[in-house]
Parts: structure tokens; sequence; C-alpha cells
């Protein structure tokens, strides 16, 4: 939107008042990015937009268009981000259809954190074999009765907030589903209501479930997928048993697979050897079907993390490793 010179004036003032407030404020005091970013200065009169709608400025407003980088270390505030919800893939907003309730955008009624819809599928080269899905619990929802699912998980101290997504299993269609949330873990369980997973006529079968998250040691910051536990929120009780199951979904025609699973310690580092490429032959599936890995394969027995590499032979090329860092609690 294109805004009068008036409204790019008070901009400036914002962010000058806001300078002046998080820099010269009470000695010590520790401000949230959310409070800065929500901060308003008072202004005498209304400002408008071109529409010529009136508007009471916030901070987040202002920031819009300039380089959020540079402001905010201008502005001290921490890990502030505005624009684009964080859960949302930049990419997929593109491709979502125009117009369209399922297509692919912020789903702002109940969670404000929550992208999803459909998008149209756009041609590339991916790998041999994709990581799809990683549940310890996932119940057996039927979408034309339950109106929600309760998502949760287990994290230990030290992890980061996840990144959650769920996506159709199934590719080569006209359109691919997709669901993308950034909840908070303090606010368990995260509600995710079934009316674009309704519209697009999938199982629990049919997706794929993923959630991930930044844990730090010594050693460095390294991605690892936690334990999805996927039920129902009417209140009936789970028929489903705690037990991890990992989908992979292989890409090309595979001649071999096999996997070596890992123990490791707290700080990433290796406990003991479980598997050492354990041959997986049978699974080795044609192209787009895909392969179920449960306890009975993976062999995770006690709380901690994990490391699997997943060795996929194509019938068309050379073996391709999967390296897979989880987190598992029985």
């Amino acid at each position: 939107m294109v805004y009068t010179k008036s409204y790019s004036s008070t901009c400036l003032r914002v962010i000058f008042h806001t300078f002046l407030f998080t820099h010269f404020y009470e000695s010590g005091s520790i401000l949230s990015s959310g409070a800065l970013l929500g901060y308003t200065v008072q202004i005498k009169g209304p400002i408008s937009d071109m529409t010529g709608n009136s508007k009471r400025l916030k901070l987040s407003d202002c920031l819009l268009g300039f380089d959020r980088f540079v402001l905010c270390a201008l502005l001290g505030i921490p890990n502030c981000s505005f624009g684009q919800p964080a859960a949302c893939v930049k990419e997929l907003l593109a491709l979502a259809p125009s117009g369209e309730y399922r297509g692919y955008q912020q789903r702002p009624n109940k969670q404000p954190d929550r992208c999803e819809g459909v998008y149209v599928p756009q041609k590339n080269a991916p790998p041999p074999v994709d990581l799809m899905s990683y549940t310890a619990v996932l119940d057996d929802f039927d979408i034309t009765k339950d109106q929600d699912l309760k998502i949760s998980w287990n994290w230990p101290a030290g992890g980061s907030n996840p990144r959650v997504r769920c996506y159709q299993l199934l590719r080569g269609t006209q359109m691919i589903y997709q669901m993308d949330a950034s909840p908070d873990t303090q606010k368990l369980p995260y509600v995710w209501p079934l009316d674009l997973l309704r519209r697009a006529n999938l199982s629990n079968t049919q997706l794929g479930l993923l959630a991930w998250a930044e844990y730090k040691t010594f050693r460095g910051t390294r991605g690892v997928y936690l334990p999805l536990e996927i039920t129902r929120a009417s209140g009936a009780r789970s028929s489903a048993k705690k037990s991890p199951m990992i989908v992979l979904m292989p890409n090309r025609s595979l001649r071999n697979l096999s996997i070596t699973v890992e123990l490791l310690n707290s700080d990433l580092s290796l406990s003991k050897t479980l598997q050492n490429a354990t041959p997986l032959k049978s699974l080795a599936n044609t192209s787009n079907v895909p392969i179920r890995l449960d306890n009975k394969l993976l062999g995770l027995r006690e709380a901690g993390f994990y490391s699997v590499t997943v060795a996929a032979e194509p019938v068309d090329s050379s073996n391709y490793p999967l390296p897979i860092f989880l987190y598992y609690a029985p």
C-alpha cells in the first residue's frame, strides 16, 4: 500500500519515539519484542492511508517498508519479526490458487500462527528419498466427524519452539495440501481445526506429520525432529498406542535400503550403535509408495536423542544417505 507524506513522516516519528523509549526507559528493564512492535505513539488528529481510512500507528505498521534487520539492531529489539507470518512458507503463498479459501494462506481464526491450504506444485528434482513423517501417537480420527485435533510433543529443556508441518503423502496431484504452524511450547496442546483437511479429503493414513526445532550444545546447533502426538480433541479416549513411526517417501525406484541407528548423549555425541546398516530390502518400494518404519525396525527403547541414517540405493544412481536426528521419549 502507498501512504501519504503525512503517514510516512508520522512513521518516522513512531520509530524515533520507540528508539527513545527502548534506550532511555527505566534502567535494567527488559522489554519483549511483541510489546515493542505493538508500541503506539499518540498523535494529534487522524492519519489516513490512501483509502481514507483512519489508522492508529504502531511500530509494526511502520517497519514493513524498511530492512527489519537494520531497524531491529537500531531499536535494540531481539528476534523481532513482522510482515509475513512466521509459520508461512513464502514460496507456497505465491503458488496458492488465487481467490480460493482452500488456497495456502494464513488462518487467523483460531491459531494466528498457522498457514494451511493447497498450492500448485512445481516440477523439481527431489532427492531419492524424503523424510515425510515422525510421530509417537497418531489417532485414528475421522475428518467427517472430528472438528479439531490436539498436537503435543516431548522436548527436553534447551530446545527452541518447534515448527510443525503436515502434508499429504501422495505426490503428482494437481494440488498439494500443506499445513505449517509455529506453536508455543508453553501452551500445549496445540489445537488444529480440521476444516481445511476436510476440504482436501485426507485421512490420517494419507498424511505426513513432522515437528523440528533447534537444539543447542557446546558443539553447536542442530535441527532435531520431535515425536508428535496427534489425538482427537473431542474428548474420546485415544485408541492409538504410543510408539515411534517414521514414514519415508522414495522419489525413485530403490534397489536397496538399510538403516543405521545410534543412541546419542545429551550433547549429541555418540553413546552407542544400536544397528549398523541393517538391510531393509523388502521395504524398497517403487517410487511414490510410502515406507513405514515402526519401532520393531527402529528399536528405540529409552528416552533420548538418536541418529537414524537411511541409506537408499536407487536403481538408476549411487547410494544416497539420509541422516535424521530425532528425540524420543517412551
